[in-house]
């Protein structure tokens, strides 16, 4: 009888951890203490849309009742929009947007004195990076540039799973605009979940933009598709960034880039030229699916944590570019794990 129960324990946790996974990979959240608002379409946006005749359409999704979202549109020139809110449910906060009609082309090499400070892999979690920042004297409560010339660098993965993408992806945007006219810089490197969203895989998306998308009558991937506002801004960044000796990348260089002649331009270039289009293309060449496929590209290699991964490999990525250290997200840590003798800083923690 004990045997019994102890098969239907080990039943009933191996359901309940199959449940947790599945709703993971669905785009349920766990966050938020079960909080409604977290899955609130109201006042979601703003949605901008670029239309050929340099017209733009604001859109957001208001709610009415339970069931029932209306949708707040307004098209403008877009010379003639100069700012936007955003709107956060969970404790009402609502901030402005100076908008640009062009997009920030960020340098990949900077020299500087100042201050750096690096984060990854937040997935839609706006709060988060709002506290982080702010106690890291990064922002004001006011969700103001408070960094000066300093550098904020981006490490990828800012979107899918969370519930507030949308909130997080303009707020990103808000901070560039502000650190530029501060002397400071905001470098957005993409990771593969940007890259997901920017070619259409949207698997791993919460399931309350699939909602959004439906009440502002399209489908889930046209959200940051090339008439978006986000999805051109999203293609405007890069893959790496090279700050004094310390290389930023999401995942990581392989080893094998040192058998080509690549620069670190050429890298960033072949997978941005590739943001729209899956990273599966069989026909390439060898050194180009090495840079951009979804097992050793720069945005998903995750083989500096194999327990066969040698310093002597990290060592020659280094030399070949130059750098004394190479900083990555994307590979989950306890904590920010420096390893190979401080060469290697693994920071999605």
């Amino acid at each position: 009888m004990k045997l019994y129960f102890k098969h239907i324990a080990f039943t009933v946790i191996l359901f309940g951890i199959a449940t947790i996974l599945y709703m993971l990979m669905f785009g349920f959240s766990l966050a938020y203490n079960g909080n409604s608002m977290a899955t609130s379409l109201h006042n979601e946006g703003p949605h901008i849309t670029w239309y050929s005749n340099d017209t733009l359409q604001i859109d957001f999704i208001q709610q009415v009742d339970k069931n029932q979202h209306i949708v707040k549109r307004m098209k403008l020139h877009s010379d003639e929009l100069k700012e936007v809110n955003c709107y956060y449910p969970l404790d009402s906060t609502q901030f402005s947007i100076p908008i640009q009609n062009w997009m920030i082309e960020d340098s990949l090499s900077f020299n500087t004195h100042n201050k750096i400070f690096a984060v990854s892999d937040m997935e839609g979690n706006f709060n988060t990076l709002r506290k982080l920042l702010t106690n890291n004297n990064v922002i004001d409560s006011n969700l103001n540039w408070t960094f000066g010339a300093g550098h904020l660098v981006l490490l990828g993965d800012f979107v899918d799973r969370g519930s507030f993408v949308t909130q997080t992806l303009w707020f990103i945007y808000k901070l560039e605009v502000q650190a530029r006219e501060k002397g400071g810089y905001v470098h957005y490197i993409l990771g593969n979940h940007e890259l997901k969203n920017l070619y259409g895989d949207y698997y791993a998306a919460s399931q309350k933009y699939l909602q959004a998308a439906g009440i502002l009558g399209r489908q889930q991937f046209e959200l940051y598709n090339n008439q978006s506002f986000l999805g051109r801004w999203l293609e405007s960044k890069n893959v790496l960034v090279k700050i004094n000796d310390n290389l930023f990348v999401h995942g990581g260089l392989h080893p094998d880039v040192v058998k080509y002649n690549f620069s670190l331009d050429a890298i960033n270039s072949i997978v941005k030229n590739s943001y729209r289009v899956f990273p599966y293309q069989s026909t390439e060449p060898d050194s180009v699916k090495l840079v951009k496929s979804n097992q050793t590209g720069i945005c998903w290699y995750r083989g500096y944590f194999d327990s066969d991964f040698k310093e002597e490999s990290l060592d020659l990525i280094l030399n070949k570019f130059k750098v004394s250290h190479i900083v990555v997200g994307h590979t989950i840590q306890e904590e920010v794990n420096r390893l190979f003798n401080g060469k290697l800083f693994a920071i999605d923690v």
